[in-house]
């Protein structure tokens, strides 16, 4: 199953702080009573840590989303230069080595595209209707209006794709092709890069984070005077799967002759696991 590791860092370290707030207020209020040791004013006693780990790796999988964008007075006449364009698109991503399992449509619409524009309505002292004349004068007793008109420019049609490239290698070739293809009306919305399977990564990271979690335990121990005891809870803090790091480098060389190519450069991916534990804390001997 392929995941997209498109969550921002930002995003998701505030994601996991909120979370990890509730996850021990939680644990505060419903396993502490029984699980844990309690002090004399019936509050948890224990320490608890919060372990972070994380792992990188290169992506081995480049997802585009394009497609091609046509505007015409009437919609047949837009339908149809769409579906010439995308046609082209789409020979020309199975040309280019991508194949028609990993070509998907995800938007399609046809609809009419507005203009809005500012116009001016004159009337004279009876209501009647002025039309100004091309020097500008207004006569006079006239009274002019401005409003915002709705226009119609023409019928739009969208039609976009999923694409996913396997070869990373060949990415700038691949929207150069359709670039070349489709001609102006292709567009291309935006590109992600991914790992087939994370699980590697989402596994290496993990062990990390409870690595993290046992070295911060131990020094919280040393540091308060206190025996570290055993590990009563465990958990991996829950939410989008999985959290990640997102490095999109890529960038687009100006397409101004036949020796410039577009220069993509899909960077890594960095998988984060936050975990959090509870530990005891033991008298110590003698």
């Amino acid at each position: 199953m392929i995941q997209a590791l498109s969550i921002q860092a930002l995003s998701r370290k505030g994601f996991i702080f909120v979370v990890i707030a509730v996850v021990l207020a939680m644990l505060a209020a419903v396993y502490a009573p029984s699980a844990f040791a309690q002090e004399s004013d019936g509050s948890p006693a224990g320490i608890w840590v919060v372990g972070q780990g994380t792992a990188s790796g290169a992506p081995d999988l480049a997802i585009l989303n394009l497609g091609v964008e046509a505007l015409a007075d009437s919609a047949a006449d837009a339908r149809a230069e769409a579906a010439e364009g995308i046609d082209a698109t789409i020979a020309a991503l199975k040309e280019s080595g991508v194949a028609e399992e990993d070509i998907q449509t995800r938007h399609f619409s046809i609809g009419p595209r507005y203009n809005y524009v500012e116009v001016s309505e004159c009337v004279d002292v009876e209501g009647e209707t002025v039309v100004v004349g091309s020097d500008g004068k207004i006569p006079p007793g006239t009274q002019c209006t401005r409003s915002h008109k709705q226009v119609l420019e023409g019928y739009q049609v969208s039609n976009r794709l999923t694409v996913k490239v396997r070869d990373l290698g060949s990415v700038g070739e691949v929207i150069d092709n359709v670039i070349e293809a489709a001609g102006d009306i292709v567009r291309i919305n935006g590109i992600n890069f991914s790992l087939e399977d994370s699980q590697a990564l989402e596994d290496e990271a993990r062990a990390a984070a409870v690595a993290d979690l046992k070295a911060k335990a131990a020094q919280l121990a040393e540091l308060a005077g206190v025996e570290l005891g055993r590990l009563v809870y465990l958990s991996e803090v829950s939410g989008p799967t999985p959290f990640t790091q997102f490095d999109r480098r890529f960038e687009f060389a100006a397409l101004e002759s036949a020796s410039a190519l577009t220069s993509i450069e899909a960077g890594e991916l960095e998988v984060a696991i936050t975990v959090v534990g509870v530990f005891e804390i033991t008298e110590p001997e003698g």
